[in-house]
């Protein structure tokens, strides 16, 4: 999320104190199924599931090494991520394996060098020994030093745990974003106009409803406890002058709306979110019910003027209509997946990385024409 020197256009650019070439606003990954589009989705999940809580001894969870090289299949998983606070870049890296961490830093950028704040695991460690006492093999320093009066971990660890994601299974998001509308007038507002572009939909309403804890028979001699837990049931109220009906028949329940108008209402909730409070919102198989139109709209939000608190979109997704140089992203927001046929191993690269592709380059073209590799292989049939 870097911006390059290309001299693009400069409304998808995040000027920011702390990056001189500034900050994306918005990038999109394309490339064929399998190609490791959710995994880049999965690796930002798997390190919030790591770092976020203390746990005691016993395994990691989310260990899942590369399964196709013998080298790495009992290797560490490593994961890293630069996050922005303040002004200043923080680099977070942690190595682990099924029975532990390996390594841990988390290093502070001072001019053009990075200079460590904490380090575990290494020839050089660098931890306060209150906080080394209470971790455990499968807890991150980062989790614990915030408990001691450490702001900056607490700032990074605030950063890494506030990072959006959204999977295109929708229902869990359904049930959010009503959460979030009722919470906040302002977010209510920007969702109820994001519905009235997909859908004429003027408003929406809900009524609480409360299903009752009780126990289960699993097996013999075994049961299990479901907690009692709260949902909405939500319905859309339409706007259709001519409607020759009563008044409520134009509030439709959420399960009787077409496909794209779900997976509206479940993306305007995040989108809302993170536009009001900056954060960076990632969602995996974007817009796959949505009228391509309405997907450019929503990258407009956090491409154009009216991202005002810095948030940052990142997708990945199959609408070619996104794969735009001259009216929706520069050259680097646009990156591409491609698997190795022989290895399984995935590449990751932007346009901007790719020579000879131009301001005025017809990319969705090139890119059908194989020119960027990333495509499918249809055997016995021509990609028009």
């Amino acid at each position: 999320m870097v911006a390059s020197s290309l001299k693009d256009d400069e409304s998808g650019v995040l000027r920011t104190e702390g990056v001189d070439s500034g900050l994306l606003k918005a990038s999109a990954v394309f490339g064929p199924n399998s190609s490791g589009k959710s995994y880049i989705v999965k690796a930002v999940q798997s390190l919030k599931i790591v770092v976020g809580s203390a746990r005691p001894e016993g395994l990691m969870p989310e260990y899942i090494p590369f399964r196709l090289s013998k080298d790495c299949l009992n290797a560490p998983v490593e994961l890293s991520i630069r996050v922005l606070r303040d002004g200043t870049v923080y680099e977070y890296s942690i190595s682990y394996r099924l029975d532990g961490i390996v390594s841990e830093s988390l290093r502070r950028k001072v001019g053009r060098k990075y200079e460590p704040v904490f380090v575990r695991g290494t020839g050089k460690e660098m931890m306060d020994p209150v906080v080394k006492e209470r971790l455990t093999s499968t807890t991150a320093y980062l989790n614990i030093a915030p408990g001691f009066n450490y702001p900056v971990c607490n700032a990074v660890l605030q950063e890494i745990m506030g990072i959006m994601i959204v999977y295109q299974s929708m229902d869990l998001f359904v049930q959010e974003s009503y959460r979030y509308a009722m919470r906040d007038p302002e977010m209510k507002e920007m969702m109820r106009s994001g519905l009235d572009a997909a859908d004429l939909v003027t408003g929406f309403v809900g009524e609480e409803r409360t299903i009752p804890g009780r126990r289960v028979k699993v097996s013999e001699g075994i049961e299990t406890e479901i907690r009692p837990h709260t949902y909405a049931e939500i319905q859309l109220i339409h706007s259709f002058k001519d409607a020759d009906v009563d008044q409520k028949m134009l509030s439709f329940p959420l399960d009787i709306e077409s496909s794209g108008t779900v997976e509206m209402f479940s993306l305007m909730g995040p989108v809302a979110k993170a536009l009001k409070e900056g954060r960076t919102l990632i969602i995996d198989e974007f817009g796959v019910n949505l009228h391509p139109l309405l997907n450019r709209w929503i990258v407009g939000l956090f491409n154009y003027t009216s991202n005002d608190n810095g948030a940052q979109l990142i997708v990945n997704t199959h609408d070619l209509c996104l794969m735009d140089i001259e009216e929706v992203f520069r050259r680097d927001q646009i990156w591409l997946t491609n698997k190795c046929r022989d290895t399984g191993a995935c590449d990751l690269y932007s346009l901007a990385d790719i020579k000879g592709v131009r301001k005025t380059t017809d990319v969705r073209k090139e890119y059908l024409l194989g020119r960027y590799d990333a495509l499918p292989m249809i055997v016995g049939v021509r990609v028009l």
